[in-house]
């Protein structure tokens, strides 16, 4: 039997599981070969590689430049790293010695794994978590919209939408336009800056704001506060009186002061006048409505302009009087009628004259009741300077009609157009009173048995009572039955009953005949009268044939 041995021996350089076979040669003359066992070495580190940096590695921001070192150990160096699977936020490089660097373009969460490679190509491998923020800045752009003196303004300050609440300020060194504030505190990513500037100017001033995360940004700004517009008062005229001193003070608010007024464009009325102070004044000489501009410049020369209209009204009418008529009238007359003015009037003017009828006998008008030129209106005119109405006709006048009642005189007037009719309107109430019949013709006819008395008249209250008719005998001749009075209310409550009695107002004719017996040539005449309510009238005679 023999005995032999053998060694393995060396210094391992890569660690690993070795597994082999053994195969042993005798050295005697046969050189026999035996196989031996199969025999396995594992090797191991023994200064093992390790990445000691640890995941998350510290957050970024879009837009901030960032740089963080990779550490690791053992093994034998130079190290070498490398992205294995995942991605890097865009914008940063991974240094093969060990760094990521470079300004993130993108915000997210980002998960990948990085190999650390030694000098022995030994590897080791970890996953990274690295989170790049938005970019925190104040996003609304300088200058700021303009405000202007007194009128409220607001704008808003705006941030990158991060992680709130956020805060705002105005740093050290700066101050906002007086009659601003900035709000301090926002849930949301917007600061409220608002207020009612007081002063005028071009103001700087540099805003800071935050986030929740202590993320800072700051924004100088320019905002320009005009002075406050011009404006004009008052924004509409009074009314003016032609021949009347007008005076009207406009006034300027606004601007930079030391206004001057002007009239821009349209036409003053005649008589007035404005003044660079901005006084409308002067006596009006026309009545009419006038529209004009009036322009408004500061020491700045800031023009504005106010658009006008002012309307000069003729004067009030003075008291006028209807003459040739008074309070009371008898029925059927025609008095002459005038107009005349209790002063005279500067311009032309233009009248009218309305008459109304109210019967005293209910719902009975009389058509006799009207002007002479027909109708119950008349037109006139009162010349410039004078105070005599001018009717169509040289001489006017009015019928009063046969029907107890009233009548009702009105006038108005015109002046260019414009009702200057006095308030109330003036009126004449003319009064036909009640009276007694009239009778105001008689005529006797012969007939076949006697002679028919015909009267004609009228009864203003339209309703009578009695005729009564007397007779004058003949030279040398005695008559009986003399004076003969006749019951005649149902005959003329016919008549006024009758609506075709309406359009003769009062008016009758009344036929009563007579019988005669003997010789009617003893009768010289008849005379009438007639009663109503009211009373008698005067008797009328006639001769009988």
């Amino acid at each position: 039997m023999m005995s032999s041995s053998g060694q393995i021996t060396g210094t391992p350089i890569q660690t690993g599981s070795y597994t082999f076979d053994v195969t042993v040669n005798d050295s005697s003359s046969t050189n026999q070969q035996f196989t031996g066992a199969t025999i396995t070495i594992v090797v191991n580190q023994q200064n093992p590689l390790l990445i000691t940096s640890t995941s998350p590695l510290p957050s970024g921001t879009v837009g901030r430049a960032y740089s963080i070192p990779l550490h690791g150990q053992g093994g034998s160096i130079p190290y070498t790293w490398s992205l294995t699977s995942g991605t890097i936020p865009p914008g940063l490089t991974l240094g093969s010695a060990g760094s990521l660097t470079g300004t993130p373009t993108q915000a997210g969460d980002y998960t990948f794994t990085l190999t650390l490679t030694d000098a022995s190509n030994h590897t080791v491998s970890a996953p990274f978590t690295l989170t790049i923020a938005s970019t925190f800045a104040i996003t609304t752009p300088s200058p700021l919209t303009p405000g202007a003196v007194g009128v409220a303004y607001s704008a808003q300050i705006n941030v990158t939408a991060t992680t709130g609440p956020y805060t705002f300020g105005v740093a050290a060194g700066s101050s906002l336009p007086a009659g601003l504030s900035l709000g301090t505190s926002s849930a949301t990513p917007s600061g409220a800056l608002s207020g009612t500037p007081t002063a005028a100017g071009n103001f700087t001033f540099t805003v800071v704001a935050a986030d929740s995360a202590n993320h800072n940004a700051s924004q100088t700004y320019t905002l320009t506060i005009a002075a406050a517009p011009i404006t004009i008062a008052p924004a509409a005229l009074p009314d003016g009186t032609l021949g009347t001193a007008y005076s009207q003070q406009l006034t300027a608010t606004g601007g930079a002061g030391e206004y001057v007024f002007s009239l821009g464009s349209g036409a003053l009325p005649g008589g007035i006048t404005l003044s660079s102070t901005g006084l409308l004044s002067g006596t009006p000489t026309g009545a009419d409505t006038f529209s004009f501009v009036v322009s408004v410049s500061d020491s700045r020369e800031t023009t504005v302009t106010q658009p006008y209209q002012l309307v000069i009204k003729p004067p009030p009418v003075s008291k006028p009087t209807v003459t040739g008529v008074g309070t009371t009238e008898p029925p059927a007359q025609q008095p002459t009628i005038a107009v005349e003015l209790a002063q005279t009037y500067p311009i032309a003017l233009a009248g009218t004259m309305d008459l109304n009828f109210a019967s005293a006998k209910g719902n009975i008008d009389d058509p006799s009741v009207q002007f002479s030129t027909g109708g119950r209106t008349v037109t006139f005119t009162i010349p410039a300077g004078q105070t005599k109405a001018v009717f169509p006709s040289a001489t006017f006048s009015l019928g009063t009609g046969t029907v107890a009642g009233t009548i009702t005189l009105t006038l108005h007037f015109q002046a260019n157009g414009q009702d200057v009719t006095p308030k109330p309107a003036p009126t004449q109430v003319i009064t036909i009173a009640p009276q007694a019949p009239v009778i105001t013709k008689v005529t006797a006819t012969a007939t076949s048995g006697g002679f028919e008395v015909e009267v004609t008249g009228f009864s203003n209250t339209r309703e009578m009572v009695s005729a009564t008719f007397t007779f004058t005998a003949a030279s040398g001749t005695t008559l009986q039955g003399s004076p003969s009075t006749i019951t005649v209310d149902q005959i003329f409550a016919t008549w006024y009953n009758d609506p075709a009695s309406a359009q003769y107002g009062s008016q009758f004719t009344f036929a009563q005949p007579f019988t005669i017996s003997g010789n009617t040539s003893g009768i010289a005449s008849v005379s009438v009268t007639l009663t109503n309510q009211q009373g008698t009238s005067p008797a009328v005679s006639a001769s009988v044939p």
